[in-house]
């Protein structure tokens, strides 16, 4: 056994924590909550790094600094619609939807990002099959109040 896992392969583990400048980060984390799990893009709107003294402000951060991805949130406002197909090696393929739609304008809004992924690989742990949703409600309480549900 080498490290702590059992076939050698530290990057397959779902450890959070990773190092910046030689010192422990706060690990990763989603809307400044801890998230233990893989981080995909297709529901990331905003990726912010805080170093340092500043990094202990927010959500998890130690001195190594706090890495937090922001997900996409449901607009009011305006209708959204965007999509993506990717292919590559090894039979991979992307695909991913995102869709805004204000129910009652300037007032509550829903919002579904959507991901299909595969990739073969002769690598061992390195395969992928996926199919994830993410959703999120938007509604404005007030002209400065707005309650998001994800």
């Amino acid at each position: 056994m080498i490290g702590d896992v059992a076939n050698g392969n530290e990057f397959s583990t779902n450890d959070p924590a990773f190092r910046i400048r030689g010192l422990a980060s706060g690990g990763r984390m989603a809307n400044y909550f801890e998230r233990g799990t893989e981080i995909d893009t297709f529901n990331t709107e905003r990726v912010e790094f805080s170093r340092g003294p500043n990094a202990v402000l927010f959500g998890l951060g130690q001195a190594g600094g706090a890495f937090n991805v922001g997900t996409k949130k449901a607009d009011v406002r305006r209708n959204r619609y965007s999509g993506s197909v990717r292919v590559g090696d090894y039979d991979a393929l992307r695909s991913t939807l995102d869709l805004n739609r204000p129910i009652i304008r300037d007032k509550l809004a829903l919002r579904l990002n959507l991901v299909k992924e595969s990739k073969e690989s002769w690598r061992p742990n390195e395969f992928k099959d996926q199919e994830r949703l993410a959703a999120s409600l938007s509604w404005k309480l007030t002209k400065k109040t707005d309650l998001n549900v994800e």
